[in-house]
């Protein structure tokens, strides 16, 4: 049975029988065991099983072990399949069943769902047969182009070059004629020098490369399944003469078209028997068990795959390991506003969970207190010693040794002199209070990084002397640091005599500095709706360099903390919670790792906007939690980081390699910029995803159980899970709480043998990250 764009038939299956293949084609094992031998290689089949060909491939069946079986075949048209991919011609596909254990597992499940009801709908009397016959046929090509291409014919194009893509379709349509490349670039308003460096540079071929290998394979029809002589199919097909023709078609194929076509007609002598579908009677006896098998694969849950509505991008990624360095993870800092925040049990619960998985080091904090104890007031008031000026407090001081946690306190030299000298001595009284109940030890976690008033450096390097011997006074054990009053572009100070005073004044004093980033503020431009987004790209490992290599000029190496920072983000709460940055982050903590001692986020949302000194907020921070204990991507993306252990054997621009012990961790990556506002373009969002074929060929050969982490938009983004409620009414206490819950990545588990290397396949949402651990089996 066919129609113009497949033909379908449930093959007669003997032993020792071989089947060529003239169009792309899918086989499905419904039922049945078979052993079958493709390019000399041998493997079993079973039911369920699925395999793609190319044209000019075959496969032989060597042995049945079942009486009944039932195998299906569906060539999909050439010129159909071509008219909707232009590049299939020169495009080649693979599936086979070992490809379940290599990433493509959902893929393949989808492809049978789609085969299945193609089948299904193909013998039903439905009245909407046709509609699902195209869906599913247009569904299953899709498949193909985005999970089953082999890596050497991928092309990479970018949403932000279109025109190679129009060139590549003009070309696909009109190779039959005498196409130049001036002509071609004519056509297309450019240069023929522009068009062969752009069409080189997108698709890895020269034009006449691309051009001349189309024609021979489009000639194939005429070959094989015409009566034309040689000299009319070179003809027909573009070329200008058979000689060249000739010498192409060896380029190709590796021999000539007339020994090419003999060899497939002597070899197809059994081909129509073969393809011959059973009796209409002999289906009917099936019917029964093949519709069953076929509504099961048609109703397994389908996997998440990105929809392919626009150009995907392919990469393969051949991975040499190395003993690159030890993992190093930086100290992370956690801010909220004061000590008083830390009695709240829901803060104090975050940070229990902040500590377990990302490995937190300090509490960041802007104040001790804001108001000052009522016992304290007594205290001074009566002198009654039964009133415990800091009690309160006390609590919170055993939080923090119970968990190992120090503290990084952010102390504003202007806040600091517009408070009273009471203010400042209950202040100075606190922390004597602390010395008294916890000792030297308790401080030696303790960080005071003085925040410096560029406008008036001279007051603020007044100040911090003050500070600093208040401080050397009550315990000589906190270390002091100064924030850098420095920024963007020039890293400098206003004149020589500031730099002067800063570098000898204040720098003999720290035992580390401090540094906040923020591009957002940084590029802020009144009348761009779009940001230049080279300038965002990495923007703080670059500032980071950047200041480093003024210190480096100034003779300073001191520890260098950034306390606070962020990513290129959007300018409205939904174009933030749409705006996924999960790689973003990524891929600046892990370069930030080697270049500072630590870095710092807020703890969670309703403390970053309080303490925000810009109102109203323009712009997403990095805040671990949002309500409720929401977790935020950046918290996931700090628990993925803090899961690599060992040493770093291989780093790239999308991914990490770690070995601890005879384990293994691949940590992937899709970093994107783009406008934020885009984020609300499904279709856009689409065309960012990568997929990935990993080759890693010095992993050592045996059985790995495989924990797969994937973090992405629809596992671990927040915001993506609120849009599944539809209510106009804000949520329940019991919504929040189910919806932090689901609000993870997705962690999937399976055994994998690994042999003369690993090979994988898996595909990256925009700014997805993916973790995968291979822990060894004895």
């Amino acid at each position: 049975m066919s129609n113009d764009k497949y033909k379908l038939a449930l093959l007669q299956v003997t032993a020792n029988k071989t089947l060529y293949f003239q169009e792309t084609t899918i086989l499905f094992l419904v039922k049945g065991d078979l052993m079958v031998e493709v390019e000399n290689q041998e493997f079993a089949l079973v039911d369920g099983d699925l395999l793609v060909f190319n044209p000019n491939e075959s496969i032989k069946i060597t042995r049945q072990f079942r009486k009944e079986t039932a195998l299906f075949e569906i060539q999909i048209d050439s010129m159909f399949f071509s008219s909707l991919y232009p590049r299939f011609f020169s495009t080649k596909f693979e599936c086979f069943p070992s490809q379940m254990e290599t990433g493509k597992r959902e893929a393949i499940t989808n492809m049978k769902k789609h085969v299945a009801e193609l089948l299904i709908s193909h013998y039903s009397a439905d009245m909407t047969k046709e509609l699902r016959l195209s869906m599913n046929l247009h569904q299953i090509i899709l498949l193909l182009i985005q999970f089953f291409q082999k890596e050497a014919n991928f092309y990479q194009y970018h949403l932000y070059n279109e025109k190679i893509v129009e060139v590549i379709d003009y070309i696909g349509q009109s190779y039959h004629l005498p196409l130049t490349l001036e002509q071609v670039a004519g056509h297309f308003f450019m240069s023929s020098s522009a068009l062969s460096k752009l069409f080189k540079a997108e698709t890895g071929h020269y034009f006449s490369h691309y051009l001349n290998n189309l024609r021979v394979r489009q000639s194939l029809r005429d070959l094989l399944h015409s009566r034309l002589g040689i000299d009319d199919i070179a003809q027909n097909n573009g070329f200008s003469n058979s000689k060249t023709y000739r010498v192409h078609f060896k380029r190709v194929f590796g021999t000539s078209p007339v020994k090419y076509r003999q060899t497939f007609f002597n070899n197809n002598e059994d081909i129509s028997r073969l393809r011959k579908p059973q009796h209409e009677e002999l289906l009917k006896e099936q019917e029964t068990d093949l519709l069953a098998a076929l509504y099961y694969y048609a109703h397994q849950p389908e996997g998440h795959v990105a929809n392919i509505e626009v150009v995907e991008t392919h990469k393969k990624l051949s991975i040499k390991t190395q003993n690159v360095r030890e993992q190093i993870n930086a100290d992370i800092i956690v801010h909220v506003d004061t000590f008083e925040d830390l009695l709240n049990t829901g803060i104090r619960e975050e940070i229990r969970q902040a500590k377990k998985a990302i490995n937190l080091k300090y509490i960041g904090i802007q104040n001790l207190f804001h108001d000052t104890p009522d016992a304290y007031r007594v205290y001074e008031q009566e002198k009654l010693t039964v009133f415990s000026p800091y009690g309160k407090f006390d609590a919170v001081l055993d939080f923090l040794e119970s968990l190992q946690l120090g503290v990084f306190y952010q102390l504003s030299l202007t806040d600091y002199e517009t408070i009273s000298s009471f203010y400042k001595r209950e202040r100075q009284q606190f922390l004597r209070h602390i010395a008294m109940k916890k000792g030297s030890d308790f401080f030696k976690t303790w960080k005071v990084a003085c925040l410096f008033n560029q406008n008036d450096l001279p007051r603020s390097v007044a100040l911090f002397k003050e500070i600093q011997h208040t401080l050397h006074g009550i315990d000589p054990e906190i270390q002091l640091g100064a924030e850098l009053p420095v920024s963007y572009p020039d890293y400098t100070f206003q004149n020589d005599e500031l730099c002067s005073l800063y570098l000898n004044q204040v720098i003999p004093e720290c035992r580390f500095l401090s540094f906040r980033s923020e591009p957002n503020y940084t590029y802020e431009t009144a009348n761009t709706v779009v940001p230049d987004l080279e300038k965002f790209y990495e923007f703080v490992y670059k500032e980071v360099k950047a200041l480093k290599g003024r210190l480096s000029d100034w003779h300073i190496d001191l520890p260098l903390y950034l306390s606070e920072w962020n990513t290129l983000t959007g300018k409205s709460r939904t174009t933030n919670g749409m705006f996924f940055r999960g790689a973003l982050v990524l891929q600046e903590v892990l370069k930030l790792d080697l270049q500072v001692a630590g870095y710092g986020f807020w703890l969670n949302t309703d403390l970053f906007e309080n303490n925000h000194p810009i109102k109203p907020i323009k712009y997403d921070g990095l805040e671990l939690y949002v309500n409720y204990a929401g977790k935020r991507p950046i918290f996931h993306v700090l628990a993925i980081a803090n899961r690599l252990k060992g040493k770093v054997l291989a780093i790239g621009e999308e991914f990490m390699l770690t070995k601890h012990y005879d384990n293994y961790q691949l940590l992937l990556w899709n970093a994107n910029y783009f406008a934020p506002h885009l984020s609300k373009e499904e279709s856009f969002l689409e065309s960012q995803s990568m997929t990935f074929r990993i080759e890693i060929p010095e992993i050592e050969s045996r059985t790995y159980q495989v924990k797969q982490l994937d973090f992405n938009r629809q596992h671990g983004a927040i915001f993506y899970a609120y849009e599944e409620f539809k209510s106009s009414e804000p949520l329940d206490y019991e919504s929040h709480i189910y919806l932090s819950e689901i609000s993870r990545p997705k962690m999937q588990v399976f055994d994998l043998e690994v042999r003369d290397g690993f090979d994988f396949y898996c595909m990256l949402d925009t700014n997805a990250v993916m973790l995968l651990e291979l822990t060894a089996v004895n």
